[in-house]
């Protein structure tokens, strides 16, 4: 993102599962995931922020928002727990 161009792209077949090029963790040390909702999966999250890795995934599921905040850094204690479809009707 830094220079403005991706570095590495994945593109597979719609015909085999999405998990099976999946890249190993250890090789995304201090590097972004972007994925859509066919990479989703827990468990792989979890090892990329494991192996010091940074994730941004779409998912299927309605996930409920833990932490909001301003863009001043104040805590939006109004949208805690909610469902992120909830947290919709807050935004601007």
């Amino acid at each position: 993102m830094l220079k403005g161009y991706p570095e590495a792209i994945s593109v597979s077949l719609d015909s085999q599962a999405e998990y099976d090029f999946l890249p190993d963790t250890k090789s995304l040390v201090d590097t972004l995931f972007l994925a859509d909702r066919g990479y989703y999966k827990l468990s792989y999250l979890e090892s990329i922020d494991t192996a010091g890795g940074f994730y941004l995934v779409r998912t299927t599921d309605n996930p409920i928002v833990v932490a909001a905040f301003s863009r001043h850094d104040k805590v939006l204690k109004r949208l805690l727990p909610k469902k992120q479809k909830d947290v919709k009707a807050y935004s601007p």
